[in-house]
């Protein structure tokens, strides 16, 4: 009788000690899950701004770090602003009828201020197309055509 009233109350104590670990976990979970929602991160050499639902773009730039936004209301656009290569090809013509193949090597950066003004003119630019950037077409080209053609007359 006695082993009986012993297993009778461990299973009863268990079943509670269980069913309170269920609705532990399940209280952990939910807050997990809301925590997750509203925490974002910006990593070393991006900046990011706000698009708010109701306001719109703000023009506050959000630096590197962990930073809290409201999901529903609030979406994080990330930019990348390291410095990055770009090289443009050119073909320029010379006098005697010849073509000389220049490729220019451009190094640039948004400027971190900048941001929201670059994101209401022209959206989340993407700089990973490869070679082509279609928001900028001509930023390459004009410095080829400025450069000086070459006088290969000598005069002794």
């Amino acid at each position: 009788m006695v082993s009986f009233c012993f297993w009778n109350y461990l299973l009863i104590n268990s079943s509670r000690l269980f069913n309170n670990i269920g609705r532990i976990d399940i209280g952990l979970g939910i807050c997990s899950g809301v925590i997750n929602s509203i925490l974002y991160n910006v990593d070393d050499g991006h900046r990011d701004v706000i698009f708010d639902h109701f306001q719109g773009v703000k023009l506050d730039v959000i630096e590197e770090g962990t930073h809290f936004m409201i999901s529903w209301l609030h979406r994080p656009i990330i930019f990348d602003i390291r410095t990055r290569p770009r090289s443009v090809p050119s073909i320029t013509e010379i006098k005697d009828l010849q073509t000389i193949n220049i490729t220019l090597r451009i190094l640039y950066r948004p400027r971190a201020e900048l941001l929201p003004k670059i994101f209401c003119k022209f959206g989340a630019v993407n700089d990973d197309r490869g070679g082509n950037n279609e928001n900028f077409p001509s930023s390459g080209q004009r410095p080829t055509y400025a450069m000086p053609q070459p006088n290969w007359s000598f005069k002794v």
